[in-house]
């Protein structure tokens, strides 16, 4: 495959425990069929990085409070619609889990107002809702590089609708 071409191990496991024990980064992007969490904490070895992008909405969740509570640092792209109006995190909140005292925002990360992992042992959860300018941002980057590598069509500015 073109991973392991990259030097990259990747292997089949029998399921999400035994794919998250040992993993120091794990990206979740599903939701379960009755939303109960598909990751748990108590399965997160130390020093590694939780990417959470499937549960967006109050009913729904994707990381268990343990996921939650075990991060030294929660890393969030909308810091207010993470916090409020996600699944996990009010679950997080009814479970006693303390999120605003280590709840960060993207844009505070990355223009280094605030820091990141402070030594390897610690937990990162980065939790995202999707943003419609995260989504602007890499529709404008896909572009750009269709371009430099000749591919895709422009289409009109104006499109005209067809009358019915």
């Amino acid at each position: 495959s073109e991973l392991s071409e990259l030097g990259l191990a990747i292997s089949a496991e029998d399921g999400a425990e035994a794919a998250v024990r040992e993993a120091t980064l794990v990206i979740c992007a599903a939701r379960s069929s009755d939303e109960s969490p598909t990751l748990l904490g108590e399965w997160l070895a130390p020093g590694s990085t939780v990417v959470s992008i499937g549960s967006t909405l109050p009913e729904q969740r994707e990381v268990d409070p343990e996921t939650m509570r075990r991060a030294d640092l929660i890393v969030a792209d909308e810091l207010r619609e993470v916090l409020d109006e996600t699944g996990d995190a009010l679950a997080a909140r009814r479970d006693g889990v303390d999120l605003e005292s280590k709840t960060v925002s993207l844009s505070d990360l990355v223009s280094g107002r605030v820091r990141g992992r402070r030594d390897d042992q610690q937990v990162l959860l980065y939790k995202s809702v999707g943003g419609a300018i995260q989504d602007l941002a890499v529709a404008a980057m896909c572009v750009a590089r269709a371009r430099q590598a000749g591919l895709g069509a422009t289409l009109p500015v104006e499109i005209t609708p067809m009358a019915k």
